[in-house]
C-alpha cells in the first residue's frame, strides 16, 4: 500500500499594489494612504516619512506623514545625508542609534529624541525614486525582520508613486496635445498674420502657464541680383 505524501501549503504575505490604472486615480490615492497607516500600525513607529530625491540633486523633498494631517514638503540639503547614501547605493540602511550617526539629516531627527530608523530606497523600475523612512523614539527596537517588511512595504510605495507620475505626465500630455489641436485649427482659419501670431502666443501661454513670450521673426535675405 502506497502511504499517502502530507500535504504542505505555503503562504506568502504580501501588499500588492497593481500597475494598471483600473480606477480612478484618488481611489489608489487613498489606497496608498490606508499602506501607510498600516505600516505605522505593523512597526510601532513614532516617524515616517517619504522623501523624493534622485542622485545627484543637491536637495531633496522631505514629507512626514501623519495620519491626522496632510503630508507638508520640505526641503533640505541632500549632501552628506543617509538618503543621498540609500539612494546612490540602493541598499536600505538601519540605525539603532541616531546620536551616534554622522549623517547630516539624523542631526534634525536625533533632536526630536528620534534613536531608531530604518530606510529603504523606493525603486521603480530600477531607478531610484527616493526613500520611505521610519523612527522611534527608543533605541535598537528595529529587527532585520523589521527590515525586510520595510523593503516589501517600499517596493509597493515605489509603485504607487511611479504611477502616480504615469497619470500625471499622461493628464498633462493629454492637455498638450488638445492645445496643439486647438492652435492649428485657428492658424488654418486665419490669414492674418498678427493675429495668427497672437492667437497662437495666447494658446502657449495658458497652455504653459507663461506670463510673456515672445517671437523671433527672421526675414531671409533676398537671392543677390544676378549681373
Amino acid at each position: 500500500m502506497t502511504e499517502s505524501l502530507p500535504t504542505i501549503a505555503i503562504v506568502v504575505s504580501h501588499t500588492h499594489w497593481d500597475r494598471a490604472w483600473y480606477l480612478p486615480f484618488q481611489v489608489f490615492r487613498l489606497r496608498l494612504v490606508r499602506l501607510i497607516d498600516r505600516l505605522i500600525d505593523l512597526l510601532d513607529c513614532d516617524h515616517v516619512s517619504l522623501v523624493l530625491y534622485t542622485a545627484g540633486q543637491a536637495e531633496m523633498t522631505l514629507y512626514e506623514l501623519k495620519p491626522e494631517s496632510p503630508p507638508r514638503p520640505t526641503t533640505i540639503a541632500a549632501g552628506g545625508s543617509s538618503v543621498e547614501d540609500v539612494v546612490q547605493s540602493y541598499t536600505p540602511l538601519s540605525f539603532d542609534d541616531l546620536s551616534r550617526s554622522t549623517y547630516t539629516d539624523h542631526k534634525r531627527l536625533a533632536g526630536s529624541d528620534l534613536s531608531s530608523m530604518i530606510i529603504v530606497p523606493l525603486l521603480a523600475s530600477k531607478q531610484p525614486l527616493g526613500t520611505l523612512n521610519v523612527a522611534h523614539h527608543h533605541p535598537g527596537i528595529y529587527t532585520h525582520t523589521d527590515l525586510t517588511l520595510m523593503q516589501q512595504i517600499g517596493t509597493q510605495v515605489a509603485i504607487a508613486l511611479e504611477n502616480a507620475l504615469l497619470y500625471h505626465s499622461a493628464q498633462q500630455r493629454a492637455v498638450y496635445e488638445e492645445a496643439l489641436s486647438d492652435i492649428t485649427s485657428r492658424l488654418q482659419q486665419q490669414s492674418d498674420l498678427r493675429v495668427m501670431l497672437e492667437q497662437t502666443m495666447q494658446s502657449l501661454g495658458t497652455t504653459l502657464g507663461a506670463k510673456r513670450a515672445r517671437v523671433r521673426l527672421q526675414l531671409m535675405p533676398d537671392d543677390e541680383p544676378s549681373q
